[in-house]
Formats: structure tokens, C-alpha cells, sequence
């Protein structure tokens, strides 16, 4: 249902692009910096006609990006690999897929997920370049592109990570959710298929996706309470059976995607479920690090989950020992 206070898509639109942020990241990718939309003339926001009903290789939108190929597949979207005529740059576009483009709920999640993009700068965060806005309401995102691959793909080819990368990936990701939590974020989508790599060399993670993700100071889409549209292998209890969702999902998300990236294997609870990897049970500083965090992480009790801040670095990690109070 299409929120009445707005006359048509495109004010909705130039309405959400108010509150949207401009991101840019410097070439190391270690910080970003922002400023003020301009409404005026915003490159975030773009009314444009040329967004096709059909994305697809040979394809132009926003009349100066070509399409190069489709690079992924979701529940609700396409992503293709879109080339800037101007600058020669590639960038990832994504569209919902035409079942859900017609839609107004799947426009607001759209919608949405780049203004929750828009309130984060991290370094591990995907950021948003640019919302596109067709006149019939229709939406894309524009995002950097990522060469990569996912950490599913990597464990799919690879196999399982060492210890020592998993301590590595414990430690970016909760960096990330801690600075989502100090936002008053929750993304409810944590997954392998959601964690990319910037480059194949594998040296920094990319939290992606932001579709299903929830603001606290922000408004509830009108029937979303009643749906479950996340991935039900990595989702919390909580979420599973309709209880409250708060940033410490999260936690148990990660607490499943980090058993994944050690074994390989979905997690199975029972009694000796930390036991069962050898590397787990060795008596090293990583092992030990992450067998006390994965103990934190899928605690059934959310509020427990925040502990494993406090086994980062001692717990003298200032944004870390924050995000454990709260």
C-alpha cells in the first residue's frame, strides 16, 4: 500500500531523497566522508524515464549506463554489471525482478534500503551511489561493484576458512553491526551470500544488501510485521517464530555464518556443538577466541549475544564496549 500522504511515485520519491546522503570513499576505502543532499540537483537522485521494464545486456539506463552482463540473482532482485560511458567505471545495478516491479511494497523496500545505506559510513559497508526513480516508481540502485565473489562462493570453491580468517571475519563484522547498532540499525539479513569480497584477493569484506533492513526511528512498511522475507538457514529464532528482531538477530546470524566459514556445514545445535571441530577444541589464542565468541554469539537469550563484544580485544574497544550495553 502506497504511503497516501504522497500524490504519486515521484513525489515519494523527491520526498525520500531529501533524507538521502551522498557517500563517497577515498581510494584506500578506509573512510568515507559525507555531505548535504542537494535537492536541486542531486547525482543521487535522478528522475528519469529511462529506466526499461526489462534490464538486460545492451541495455541503457539513466542514459549513460550500459549493460554488461547479470552478475546475481535474489528472491526479489536482478543485479547486473553496468558500465558509466563517461568515466569508463563499473558498477553493480540493481532492479527488482519484473513479478514484484509493479509493486508499491517492494518500491518503499527499495526505497528504503538506500536511505538505511545513506545513514552509515563504514568501510566495510556497502555504499549506494545512486537511487534511480522512473516516473511509474520503479527503482534501481547503483552500487560499486565488487570482484570478489561472495563468502559463500569462496567457501563453495575454496572450502572451509582457517581459524585465524575467521577471527579476522569475527572481527570486521562486528565492527560493522556494531556501528549499525549505534545507528539503530538491524540488516535481519546476515548470510554468507551477503558478505562480498572487494577484491579476489580477498582482503576486505563488503556487508551488502540492505533490503530487509530495519531503522528503529523509522516507519514499519505496512504489512511487513506479517512477512518473513529473509534466508531461514541463517536466520535467528527469534526471527524464525515471530518474536521481536533487534540488532542482536544479527549477532546470532553471524554466530551461524562464522560455524559455516569454519566447517563448511550448516549449524546443528546440540549439547557438544563446539566440540565437534577439532580446531575449535586446540588450545590456541584464536581457537580459544573463537570458540568463547560462537558460545555468545548463538546463545539462545538475545541480550546475552552482546558479550561477545566485550571478548574483543579485551574489551577495550571504546565502539564495541558501547555496543555491549545497549
Amino acid at each position: 500500500m502506497r504511503n497516501t500522504r504522497f500524490s504519486n511515485a515521484m513525489d515519494l520519491a523527491r520526498a525520500t531523497a531529501v533524507k538521502l546522503t551522498r557517500l563517497t570513499e577515498r581510494n584506500d576505502g578506509s573512510t568515507r566522508t559525507s555531505c548535504a543532499p542537494d535537492t536541486t540537483a542531486s547525482p543521487f537522485f535522478t528522475e528519469d524515464t529511462m529506466l526499461p521494464r526489462m534490464v538486460y545486456p545492451g541495455a541503457r539506463v539513466a542514459e549513460r549506463y550500459w549493460v554488461e552482463e547479470e552478475i546475481g540473482i535474489g528472491g526479489l532482485c536482478f543485479v547486473h554489471r553496468v558500465r558509466d560511458e563517461q568515466s569508463g567505471q563499473a558498477f553493480a545495478l540493481k532492479t527488482l525482478q519484473p513479478g514484484f516491479s509493479a509493486m508499491p511494497f517492494y518500491f518503499d523496500l527499495m526505497r528504503r534500503e538506500a536511505e538505511i545505506q545513506s545513514m552509515v559510513s563504514h568501510a566495510n559497508i556497502l555504499s549506494c551511489e545512486r537511487l534511480i526513480t522512473a516516473e511509474d516508481g520503479r527503482q534501481a540502485l547503483l552500487l560499486p561493484y565488487l570482484s570478489g565473489g561472495t563468502l559463500s562462493q569462496r567457501i563453495r570453491e575454496n572450502g572451509p576458512l582457517p581459524v585465524e580468517e575467521c577471527c579476522k571475519l569475527l572481527g570486521e563484522m562486528l565492527d560493522v553491526l556494531a556501528c549499525l547498532r549505534h545507528s539503530g540499525i538491524a540488516h535481519l539479513d546476515i548470510a554468507p551470500d551477503n558478505i562480498m569480497y572487494a577484491d579476489a584477493g580477498f582482503t576486505r569484506i563488503q556487508l551488502i544488501d540492505f533490503g530487509l533492513s530495519r531503522n528503529n526511528g523509522g516507519a514499519t512498511l505496512p504489512d511487513e510485521e506479517n512477512l518473513f522475507l529473509g534466508k531461514m538457514s541463517w536466520a535467528s529464532p527469534e526471527m524464525v517464530h515471530g518474536g521481536t528482531v533487534t540488532p542482536d538477530s544479527d549477532l546470532y546470524s553471524l554466530g551461524l555464518v562464522l560455524h559455516f566459514g569454519l566447517t563448511g556445514e550448516h549449524f546443528v545445535r546440540d549439547e557438544s556443538f563446539l566440540e565437534m571441530d577439532p580446531r575449535l577444541s586446540a588450545e590456541t589464542t584464536a581457537s580459544e577466541r573463537l570458540r568463547s565468541s560462537l558460545t555468545s554469539l548463538l546463545d539462545l537469550a538475545p541480550p546475552r549475544r552482546r558479550r561477545v563484544y566485550l571478548k574483543q580485544d579485551g574489551g577495550q574497544h571504546p565502539g564495541m564496549a558501547a555496543a555491549a550495553s545497549f
